[in-house]
């Protein structure tokens, strides 16, 4: 995508500092950015015209007009060198960050100018932007800087649509940098999209370098799925066993005992599961002792210790 068209307005003007813009002339800073441009719509905006297209309500539009003109604005945000004139109560409206610093006890409550220092000077112009049409045109390349910056001023509609956009450019290479992103900006239905993916494609995911940064609850979650894609049992316990290994602090034993109980071993030949036992890691570790009481071939369950999850005997659904 290309950037923008410039939109009407009058011309920025300039202090001795910082530099002055006005909403109207906000995209030249990335008239020369190479690469792929997309384009980011609020979710919770229901406007759409009749091809399906994003479209502003009449309010939201005039309200974007007056900032392009600079008509009413009685706030200017201050990032780097730069300074971004806005209108304080649409501010407020759109971004729990700045509804707590501009309405608080905070100096800035009341001050006409405010200095933001978290984000660079280029992205909030994208947020500001964000803030008032509720779609933006970006590079694709400044997709995660964008999330990280949409977390810190807790703008909802763009979290979602950027880590929307995220999503379609997951693959095994990335998968795992994605789901510590979506833990560190607690995206809960990202990181459910991404445990979905990692059911589908948990061969190929295992077999990448990043896989032993893998959080353990998120491997329990992975390996207690019945929809998981593996096409026998023994290599659920092959997995676990060898992102054991690759722990560099061995995990605490209630945690390990909590993995092996999502493994479903009556469902192995006792050949097999006897010699992928003796031959592992894992197996040599004291919580190996509750998983063996698991492998009672007549019995469904065994709560031996307390807090032990429950024994499965279900074959996992391989039909992806």
């Amino acid at each position: 995508f290309a950037p923008m068209a410039a939109r009407p307005g009058e011309q920025a003007f300039v202090t001795a500092t910082p530099h002055i813009k006005l909403g109207g002339h906000l995209e030249s800073t990335f008239s020369f950015i190479p690469g792929d441009w997309t384009w980011l719509s609020d979710p919770n905006v229901p406007c759409k015209d009749g091809n399906g297209s994003f479209c502003m309500d009449p309010l939201r539009t005039k309200l974007t007009m007056l900032w392009y003109e600079g008509t009413g604005c009685d706030i200017t945000i201050v990032v780097g060198e730069t300074g971004y004139v806005a209108h304080r109560c649409v501010l407020i409206a759109a971004s729990e960050f700045f509804s707590t610093m501009l309405t608080g006890s905070f100096k800035e409550s009341t001050a006409q100018t405010v200095h933001i220092h978290n984000v660079r000077a280029e992205v909030f112009e994208l947020l500001l932007e964000f803030i008032y049409s509720g779609t933006i045109a970006v590079p694709e390349v400044m997709l995660q800087e964008i999330l990280a910056a949409a977390g810190i001023f807790r703008l909802i509609g763009l979290q979602s649509a950027t880590s929307n956009k995220l999503l379609k450019h997951v693959n095994p290479d990335v998968w795992m940098d994605m789901v510590e992103m979506a833990e560190a900006h607690a995206l809960e239905d990202m990181q459910h999209d991404l445990k979905l993916y990692g059911q589908a494609f948990f061969t190929e995911l295992v077999a990448h370098e990043s896989f032993h940064r893998m959080p353990a609850e998120l491997l329990e979650a992975l390996l207690g799925s019945d929809d998981l894609a593996v096409d026998k049992e023994a290599n659920v316990f092959s997995v676990l066993d060898a992102w054991y290994k690759g722990q560099t602090e061995k995990p605490a034993k209630h945690v390990v005992e909590t993995l092996l109980a999502q493994i479903r071993f009556p469902l192995m030949e006792p050949s097999t599961r006897q010699q992928i036992i003796q031959a592992s890691d894992i197996g040599k570790a004291d919580s190996m002792t509750q998983a063996l009481a698991l492998m009672d071939e007549g019995l469904a369950m065994v709560h031996k210790r307390k807090g032990l999850p429950k024994l499965t005997l279900k074959h996992r659904n391989t039909s992806w």
